[in-house]
């Protein structure tokens, strides 16, 4: 049987959501991540938890530390989070 590796990507405080999803189209699958909206859900933020991307620097960079990351923004109560592309014309 494989043997897993353990990486510590990140650290946050109540991670909530996450989503997987290759948002810089280099085949690499990123994470995005709810987190830190408040004790619990009828006790929020009122600025919103945060919503944060963890851009993938590759499998030859995982021992390197955290992965870069990025803050997308805040929103009240966000505990659940989904991903895709949109176009404008």
């Amino acid at each position: 049987t494989p043997v897993w590796e353990k990486w510590e990507i990140g650290k946050f405080d109540s991670p909530v959501a996450v989503v997987a999803v290759d948002i810089t189209q280099n085949s690499l699958m990123d994470l995005v991540i709810c987190h830190n909206y408040g004790p619990f859900m009828l006790e929020c933020h009122p600025k919103g938890g945060f919503v944060t991307w963890l851009e993938n620097p590759g499998r030859e960079n995982l021992d390197k530390g955290h992965w870069k990351e990025r803050y997308i923004g805040r929103w009240p109560a966000m505990h659940r989070i989904k991903a895709g592309y949109f176009t404008q014309k």
